[in-house]
């Protein structure tokens, strides 16, 4: 739980305590969607927490941040499943990555 959460957690407890109107009860809601679609778009630093890992994201495109070999980071769109972070190749197939930095959950283009 991080600490805008928290904070909201401890708000909502306030107003449930309280019995404050339910228009203040709905925009507590609404603030604990913005602070999960925060969360959900957030770069997720690997180096900081190596079990920040993507859940409920399988098959799901993602943008990762890698180190190459001469130091330079690298963005590249793979899909993270049971083995890893796989960068999907037309030529070589499935391909796992053991250098990511971090992830980054993003939306699919819906072209209309």
């Amino acid at each position: 739980m991080n600490k805008y959460e928290k904070a909201l957690n401890d708000l909502i407890s306030f107003v449930r305590k309280h019995s404050l109107n339910g228009y203040v009860y709905g925009s507590l809601f609404v603030l604990q969607e913005l602070i999960d679609k925060e969360d959900k778009y957030r770069w997720h630093d690997l180096r900081k927490d190596p079990n920040d890992l993507p859940r409920n994201l399988l098959g799901k495109e993602l943008l990762i941040c890698r180190k190459s070999s001469c130091g330079t980071n690298y963005y590249d769109l793979c899909y993270h499943d049971k083995k890893g972070f796989n960068y999907c190749d037309s030529e070589y197939g499935d391909i796992y990555l053991d250098n990511v930095l971090a992830w980054k959950y993003i939306e699919e283009f819906e072209n209309e």
